[in-house]
């Protein structure tokens, strides 16, 4: 307000307000969308809702952003099709090139004009949050689950971020897909935990049981034929195989 010239001088220059612990204090808790709830909705809107939707799930660009692409941002006949964000209609003020899923480039050709105008809005209405909310109701999907978190637009962002995990993306990768500047936002905000395929990761993990089996049948093998187990006071070598 200083810089311009709205107040005279800085009330907090000299006694810097203290940043303020916002952990279990936020009133809107977001969630990312499971795979069968997106499955649901995308049948029951229509094809220009639908592109905007899978744009969202497949690109994490936010309401504001996506409200102001133009089909010139769009590059959807070269052989990796990708969109590419003006700096000016970018949260952080930098542009934005992302290569775009098969399903968003199919969604997208269904509604692009023939010909398409350059300079023109690929969507010239996007939904408001009662459009969204109505949408998910239609398609069955709660606005907000039992533990009283919301999934609203900014929703499609998070599934996002929680599908990369999900898929096993470096976590510098969804970083910089996610456009954060700390990656703890992307790990910690961005990815709904409970949505991660922990039990699958478990199943990755390596088995002991399978190579200490192998080591007991080792041990335990038949001798061969006029070898003896016996040592030079008579007892055997081996250990005895306890199963």
């Amino acid at each position: 307000m200083k810089r311009h010239q709205r107040v005279n001088a800085n009330p907090f220059q000299d006694a810097p307000i203290d940043k303020i612990e916002m952990r279990g204090r936020k009133t809107r808790v977001r969630r990312a969308f499971t795979t069968e709830e997106i499955i649901r909705l995308l049948p029951v809107v229509p094809p220009d809702r639908r592109a905007i939707y899978l744009i969202a799930l497949y690109t994490g660009l936010r309401h504001g952003e996506l409200k102001q692409l133009r089909w010139s941002d769009l590059c959807l006949d070269d052989e990796i099709p990708f969109v590419s964000a003006r700096p000016d209609t970018t949260k952080n003020g930098k542009p934005v090139e992302m290569g775009l899923h098969r399903d968003v480039v199919t969604a997208l050709k269904a509604i692009r004009p023939s010909p398409a105008v350059s300079e023109e809005p690929v969507f010239p209405r996007m939904p408001r949050i009662e459009r969204f909310r109505r949408d998910l109701k239609l398609a069955g999907v709660l606005y907000r689950d039992a533990a009283g978190r919301v999934s609203d637009f900014h929703s499609l962002r998070y599934t996002f971020c929680t599908n990369m995990g999900n898929a096993g993306v470096q976590p510098a990768i969804r970083q910089e897909l996610m456009r954060h500047k700390d990656g703890r936002m992307t790990e910690r905000l961005y990815t709904d935990s409970p949505l991660l395929k922990t039990r699958a990761a478990i199943e990755m993990l390596p088995s002991y049981l399978d190579g200490l089996s192998q080591k007991l049948q080792q041990n335990c093998g038949t001798e061969r034929p006029g070898e003896s187990s016996t040592g030079a006071g008579g007892e055997s070598d081996r250990t005895p195989c306890k199963h």
